[in-house]
């Protein structure tokens, strides 16, 4: 098969040059708005943490995540989290630009392959608004990572026809060069050369299977053996700075895993579907039974069908599709899969599926001749962008975070109205950061780029903490343990440059509290405060104050405390040791 693309005319000109300018508009808008409404969640938090205030260095731009590498993505997560930190629009105008762009190459190489008419436009209308790719576009965290790779994937395929065209080799460096990029973003990039080889596989016009793989490997060995190193180069770097570990999965159904990821998740999702999907987690997307079962035949037919049809590019454009589906639940397999069967059914799992199917499908229409008159390739597109839209307004309300944004705009509102208040650290709404993020799941990573530089932890006359709702509230002591009563009962515990125990009439464990410490006093000073094997310090003020503290680490059944002024003593009449909640919360 031959690609006449360019031969046919330019890939703006015509009237189907005018719809895909038409549709690039329209995509960029509906995908302008979509992001608006979104917010910040779960990792996008923690890669602005690790980000915010870092010099930029090889040890931070290499630094592992969740056994990921991705060096591109914490580039971009360090551009905005010092220059426009928490700055919502700021953070979604590059996501804009890469969708836009990868929109733009696959209309180039659609053109190349399927030539300067009708057919290229159900393509790009698919690429554009398939469902599948919604979640990986609208988080934030998945989006820097998932957009590069497939801006870079299109680059690839768009280098290797400029060469296949009838261009210099130079145009292999493109290819090389979008390997290279792709891997700087994420794992997935070590599929970019396979789609490369499957697309030129499928465009080859050798008659027979042997010569055709013999052909296409011999015709472009430097670049193939190009790519192949920089993809070695790329695991050994990947192992010897983030190992890769796999782990089995929780269920100990993989067939159920591929099965949920394939047919119930990537295949209704190609076709635009599942349409009236059951949402859970905000990103779990359950099919109904009848559509994936649909969907499946749907699939099947057009298979049978198109392969009679056309010659052997189409054959191998589905063989390659079937290879690529292979490759990349290989993939899942050596990150996710420990984390259970049902997370074949999220989306952002099969929606790198969707640029090499955007592309493989105009192999099929080329070959097959299919929708070459206006009518049939705009009905087609219609068609298409109506159950994708079903699709799509179903879940894109999952995708918006209104949680988070809710959170994070009462904290920030609060702490401008107060600066000065001190923050307890404690934990952040499961909507936001789930429970698997451990320690990590805490105020201070949500806030870490707040432009309003919260305070968090250090001796405060009253703690606050923010409730569920995200207002900031003054906090409260439960389940705690109190100070023992002394036989002073106006001075309680002597407090002076000899360190004094101060009993407890309970033991607290190593689990982070609140120590609330009463007491006056007529001269400043320093106080020392030991819980256990950690080590505390205050300033004491003249006058009746109180102090709270945050502390940790071993368990205690008293509070050691001395101050450093010689001749003063610090009254301490009540202390207590609780968790915190808050006041009205």
């Amino acid at each position: 098969m031959t690609a006449h693309g360019a031969r046919r005319g330019g890939a703006w000109t015509g009237r189907s040059g005018r719809v895909g300018i038409a549709v690039l508009a329209v995509q960029t808008v509906a995908h302008a708005l979509m992001l608006s409404r979104a917010w910040f969640t779960q990792d996008d938090y923690l890669m602005l943490a690790r980000s915010v205030d870092r010099p930029l260095s090889w040890e931070f731009l290499t630094q592992g995540y969740s056994g990921h590498l991705f060096p591109g993505g914490f580039l971009l997560a360090w551009f905005h989290a010092n220059h426009t930190p928490l700055d919502w629009v700021w953070g979604i105008v590059p996501l804009v630009l890469l969708q836009l762009a990868c929109c733009v190459v696959l209309w180039l190489v659609a053109t190349r392959i399927a030539g300067a008419g009708w057919a290229r436009v159900p393509v790009l209308v698919f690429f554009a608004l398939c469902p599948l790719t919604l979640i990986s576009i609208q988080w934030w965290a998945v989006a820097i990572q998932f957009l590069p790779v497939t801006l870079f994937s299109l680059l690839a395929v768009w280098g290797f026809l400029r060469w296949r065209d009838g261009g210099r080799r130079r145009w292999w460096g493109v290819v090389v060069g979008a390997v290279v990029g792709a891997l700087l973003f994420q794992e997935r990039g070590v599929l970019v050369p396979l789609t490369v080889f499957l697309v030129a596989l499928a465009l080859d016009d050798s008659p027979a299977w042997r010569q055709r793989l013999w052909r296409t490997t011999r015709g472009a060995w430097p670049l193939w053996t190009a790519s192949a190193a920089v993809v070695l180069g790329y695991l050994a770097l990947h192992r010897a700075l983030v190992p890769i570990t796999t782990e089995a999965s929780a269920s100990g159904d993989d067939l159920e895993l591929v099965a949920n990821l394939v047919v119930r998740n990537a295949v209704p999702g190609l076709w635009g579907g599942p349409v009236w999907p059951t949402v859970t987690n905000d990103s779990i997307v359950e099919p109904p039974t009848v559509f994936w079962v649909v969907a499946l035949a749907v699939t099947v037919a057009v298979l049978v069908w198109t392969t009679r049809r056309g010659g052997p590019a189409t054959r191998w454009a589905w063989v390659g599709m079937a290879i690529f589906t292979t490759a990349n639940v290989a993939l899942l397999f050596f990150g996710r899969s420990h984390l259970g069967a049902v997370f074949g059914l999220n989306p952002r799992y099969a929606a790198d599926l969707v640029p090499t199917a955007a592309v493989l499908a105009s192999v099929v229409l080329a070959d097959t001749r299919l929708l070459v008159s206006a009518r049939s390739a705009l009905g087609t597109a219609a068609a298409y962008a109506a159950v994708a839209g079903c699709t799509t307004l179903v879940v894109l309300p999952h995708t918006y975070n209104a949680v988070d944004k809710r959170f994070v705009e009462a904290v920030r509102a609060d702490l401008r109205a107060d600066p000065q208040v001190v923050l307890y650290d404690g934990g952040v709404p499961d909507d936001m950061m789930v429970g698997w993020f451990g320690d990590d799941a805490r105020l201070s990573v949500v806030l870490a780029t707040a432009p309003e530089n919260p305070v968090f932890d250090v001796p405060a006359s009253r703690l606050h903490m923010a409730d569920p709702h995200g207002r900031i509230r003054e906090v409260a002591l439960v389940g705690g343990v109190r100070s023992e009563p002394t036989a002073d009962t106006v001075c309680g515990y002597h407090v002076t440059t000899e360190p004094i125990d101060i009993a407890l009439d309970g033991a607290v464990d190593a689990r982070r509290r609140v120590l609330r410490i009463g007491y006056y006093t007529d001269a400043a000073s320093t106080a020392s405060v030991t819980v256990g094997d950690n080590h505390y310090t205050f300033e004491v003020s003249p006058g009746l104050n109180a102090v709270d503290l945050v502390v940790s680490g071993s368990p205690a059944d008293r509070v050691t405390a001395s101050i450093d002024h010689p001749g003063a003593t610090m009254c301490v009449p009540s202390l207590e040791v609780g968790f915190p909640t808050p006041v009205g919360g």
